[in-house]
């Protein structure tokens, strides 16, 4: 009696293991098919077309527009010429971005152009939801976000 009830304990449990399983690799399935759907139908766009949308703009932040999107196409694993400034921020999101998308700017302005960028005035903006993630609705302002705020963001604080 208790070896019949412990495999049909087995039995159950196995059902349930092979059913999630199943849900997880149809999940997946779905999930990459959404990105290839998104990112497939993007037209291309040069750095120099990208670094136009932000015009006038220094050298500096011109890399930094570049180094932004290369960073986010790295985290997306696709080629950065279909990162474009029009995408919209919850796309990303619900394509499963596991970034922080909200910090991405402060990391590429340390990594990639050697500046010590200002946290917390950044911190600070996203709390009031006025900051690059919270307060963008595309890349677009996203990017204008540290534009605009260069100076304040790139200042040395004493």
């Amino acid at each position: 009696m208790v070896l019949a009830l412990a495999a049909s304990r087995l039995v159950i449990l196995s059902v349930v293991v092979l059913v999630l399983a199943g849900w997880v690799l149809l999940s997946r399935r779905r999930r990459m098919a959404k990105r290839a759907a998104y990112w497939s139908g993007k037209a291309p766009m040069s750095d120099r077309e990208l670094v136009a949308c932000f015009a006038p703009i220094t050298a500096e932040q011109q890399r930094f527009c570049v180094a932004v999107r290369k960073a986010i196409a790295a985290e997306m694993n696709v080629d950065a010429q279909v990162v474009r400034p029009d995408d919209q921020i919850n796309d990303y999101l619900s394509l499963d971005y596991t970034g922080p998308l909200s910090l991405a700017g402060v990391e590429v302005m340390k990594l990639e152009l050697g500046l010590k960028p200002d946290e917390n005035f950044v911190a600070g903006q996203e709390l009031q939801e006025e900051g690059p993630y919270l307060g963008s609705r595309t890349l677009g302002d996203y990017v204008t976000f540290y534009l605009k705020n260069w100076d304040r963001i790139t200042s040395p604080r004493g």
